[in-house]
This record gives structure tokens, sequence and C-alpha cells, in this order.
């Protein structure tokens, strides 16, 4: 009963919620790399080829 709970209670907002995309813009280049780095640092290793594209993300 509390799971099926939990779910109307997260379908009541996301319902509502309202998402924007936004393309990569420099501003963000900071952020990018964080959550990249973040991301991969989680679930998996830093490679040099992950170092790399992050020192020429706004080459791309």
């Amino acid at each position: 009963m509390k799971r099926k709970k939990q779910c109307s209670e997260y379908n009541k907002y996301a319902s509502t919620a309202q998402v924007h995309i936004e393309t990569y813009n420099p501003k963000y280049k900071n952020d990018f790399i964080r959550l990249n780095r973040e991301w991969i640092e989680r679930y998996f290793k830093i490679e040099a080829s992950d170092v790399e594209t992050f020192s020429h993300v706004d080459d791309q």
C-alpha cells in the first residue's frame, strides 16, 4: 500500500512538471563537465578519451 501512495504522489507532480530541453551553451560548460564526470565516475571509470573530450567541449 505504501508503494501505491508513493506512485500516486509522484504522478501528481510528474503530470504537471514542465521540462525544457536546451542545447549546449558555453555558459554551461563547467556544469556540463561536472555532471558528466560525476556520472562517469559513479558508474564507470574516467578514461583518457573522457578527459580529452572534456578539454574540447566547445569544439563539438
